[in-house]
């Protein structure tokens, strides 16, 4: 087995939500129901809602491919020190059982 095979076992990809998912959700209800109980007219509202709605998906959005960029890069850099070491082992195994 590989040292990459190792790794993809010990961290594996995860499609699972993660705690900022709820946060987030809770935070754009509890925003909606806030812009529902103020004082305006229907369509100000309605504006007000929607504008909202976009500036929090992009937002949203954003934020998970930014996630997604700097796990990649995470585990990239973990993968190359795992080899790096894993390269440095067996280069000074080689040169301590030719001296010996």
């Amino acid at each position: 087995m590989t040292m990459k095979e190792v790794l993809e076992k010990e961290i594996p990809e995860k499609n699972e939500r993660s705690i900022l998912v709820p946060f987030l959700v809770g935070g754009v209800i509890g925003a909606g129901i806030a812009l529902l109980t103020a004082p305006k007219s229907g369509k100000a509202m309605r504006k007000d809602v929607m504008d909202f709605a976009v500036r929090t998906r992009d937002s949203i959005s954003t934020t998970i491919d930014r996630s997604k960029a700097l796990y990649t890069d995470g585990k990239t850099a973990v993968v190359g020190a795992i080899e790096a070491g894993k390269d440095a082992f067996l280069k000074e195994r080689d040169r301590h059982r030719r001296a010996a």
